[in-house]
């Protein structure tokens, strides 16, 4: 994936939770898009600020937990992402609940795509 498709998917929401304070892989683009859109915010007329080192990771957490979701509405080219997954995502009263079912629906997403490419 390129990283300007990425740049048009992925919520500033989201990015905005990604910590600062990780070594991340030399090759995790998502910190390079984070990096990117913070150095650009203000010159550019976007507005996008992350969220401080010292943010509470719950709070992180739970809001990580709503804006995952919204990868998962929408459409997409291969139509398996749709919005009645998200609102009951929406509709989980847990954070932990949220984020797990999240990441079964990533990993069953994932492999639906994988084996349409094989």
């Amino acid at each position: 994936v390129r990283l300007r498709e990425l740049e048009d998917v992925i919520s500033p929401d989201l990015l905005s939770l990604l910590p600062q304070d990780k070594d991340w892989p030399c090759d995790f683009v998502l910190e390079d898009i984070t990096s990117k859109w913070a150095s650009e915010a203000g010159r550019s007329g976007k507005q996008f600020v992350r969220v401080n080192a010292d943010y509470p990771s719950q709070r992180r957490q739970r809001r990580l937990s709503y804006s995952a979701t919204g990868l998962l509405g929408g459409s997409t080219p291969t139509e398996l992402l749709n919005k009645g997954v998200r609102q009951t995502l929406l509709e989980t009263p847990s954070t932990h609940g949220r984020l797990w079912a999240v990441l079964e629906r990533f990993v069953e997403y994932n492999a639906q795509l994988r084996s349409n490419v094989e």
